[in-house]
């Protein structure tokens, strides 16, 4: 009886555990049929046909000026200066095409910015200026005193940092 038992209990488990494969099997291949796809390219690449119809889409396309086709723009001063030198994390306030304040936005890691160079680098979001002068107001603040060609002064750009040196906001008057 006991010997009945001991094989009754495996039987039992060999045949849940066969269960289980095939069930597993069957439902892997129905979702790998779901999933298969083929290369998207496949066959001759440089076929006359396929050429001249691309180059008839690429007219078709050129003609049609109010098509749903979009050509993206070359971005602008202010746009490179905030997602280049600042990474994207500011918030800008523009008033007629230009900066008057950039913000941290929240969530967002402050960055470090060299203003000097950015101001080299990035002249006409400050104003065109010819030359500057940067004095710092205390440990977190910076005043950049823009000027033209002939030395009067054209802006302020104020520089608000973490105790690390890190932008949180920027004004330019």
């Amino acid at each position: 009886m006991v010997m009945n038992q001991k094989k009754l209990t495996i039987l039992t488990l060999v045949v849940v555990v066969a269960g289980a494969v095939t069930v597993n099997e069957l439902i892997m291949r129905a979702s790998n049929k779901e999933q298969n796809r083929e290369v998207a390219s496949f066959g001759e690449r440089y076929v006359p046909e396929q050429i001249k119809w691309e180059q008839e889409l690429a007219k078709t396309v050129s003609r049609d000026t109010n098509g749903k086709t979009q050509i993206g723009a070359k971005p602008n001063i202010s746009d490179k200066f905030l997602y280049e030198a600042l990474e994207g994390h500011y918030d800008a306030q523009v008033v007629d095409g230009k900066l008057l304040k950039i913000s941290l936005r929240d969530n967002n890691d402050p960055v470090a910015l060299d203003i000097g160079s950015a101001i080299s680098k990035y002249n006409s979001v400050f104003k065109n200026s010819a030359n500057y002068t940067i004095q710092k107001v205390d440990g977190t603040t910076d005043s950049v005193v823009l000027k033209d060609a002939t030395g009067n002064q054209t802006g302020i750009v104020t520089v608000k940092r973490t105790a690390e040196g890190r932008v949180l906001n920027i004004e330019i008057k």
